[in-house]
C-alpha cells in the first residue's frame, strides 16, 4: 500500500465511526435513507470509491507515478 491507499482508509475508516457516534447527522433524512447512513459502513464505504476515484494515482500497468499529480 502507497502513501494515497493509506489515505483514502484512513478517512474513510475516520467517517464511518463518525457517522455511527453522532447519529444526529442523520436525524433529519428519511428513514429509508437514515437506516443506510446510521451504521457508518455505507459512508465509509462509498467515499472510499469516491477518494479513490478522485484522488490521483499511479498509471495503470507502470510503476511510476501519474504524471499529472503534482507529487514531486
Amino acid at each position: 500500500m502507497d502513501r494515497r491507499d493509506l489515505l483514502i482508509v484512513a478517512v474513510a475508516l475516520g467517517v464511518g465511526p463518525g457517522m455511527a457516534g453522532v447519529p444526529e447527522l442523520v436525524a433529519g433524512a428519511p428513514e429509508q435513507l437514515r437506516v443506510l447512513l446510521e451504521t457508518g459502513i455505507v459512508p465509509a464505504g462509498l467515499l472510499a470509491v469516491s477518494l479513490n476515484l478522485l484522488l490521483p494515482g499511479r498509471v495503470r500497468g507502470t510503476d511510476s507515478p501519474d504524471p499529472r499529480s503534482s507529487t514531486g
